[in-house]
């Protein structure tokens, strides 16, 4: 198990390469998109917390803070040099998901206008897309906007009424 969550990080560490010097020839950014450096305190009313539920993983688009945002290609992919700590976890991880305990916890994230923002657990979604994963489980927290309009209200409407019945549907 654990040679073959080796070769699956060299794989993966190929193909963030390969997205990342695509992205940079290109003059775009080759990482992950970070949630709070695309918002102001003035752009959001708070967090609503939504609870455990699946997603599907096509929506999941970025990271929610910075600190993650270099290890990942902006596919998920990792970019850190195989004998890096980060590469060890990551086999690990994938080990444990190739073997009979499997992927366990939860991924902590949060939604931003349908699409979703990974704060713990961007390792758990790399492993997961290199084996073609439609959907994770999420503990999910919504960032809400800050504008009054009737789509937001629409938006807070829908999630509170999410939230009172912990069920929440995405749409694709």
């Amino acid at each position: 198990n654990r040679a073959d969550a080796c070769n699956q990080y060299m794989a993966a560490w190929r193909e963030g390469r390969k997205y990342y010097n695509a992205h940079v020839a290109k003059g775009e950014d080759p990482y992950l998109p970070v949630l709070e450096d695309m918002l102001t305190d003035a752009d959001t009313a708070g967090t609503l917390p939504i609870g455990l539920m699946e997603i599907p993983m096509r929506n999941i688009v970025g990271t929610y803070a910075a600190g993650r945002k270099t290890s990942f290609a902006g596919n998920f992919m990792p970019l850190l040099d195989d004998s890096s700590e980060f590469a060890g976890k990551w086999i690990s991880l994938c080990a444990a998901h190739l073997g009979s305990t499997g992927i366990t916890d939860p991924i902590t994230c949060y939604e931003y206008l349908g699409k979703f923002y990974v704060q713990e657990g961007h390792k758990r979604v790399s492993v997961l897309r290199t084996y073609g994963a439609q959907g994770t489980f999420f503990v999910l927290g919504d960032r809400i906007e800050g504008n009054s309009d009737i789509l937001h209200r629409g938006h807070v409407e829908c999630l509170q009424w999410a939230r009172s019945l912990a069920v929440c549907l995405v749409v694709a």
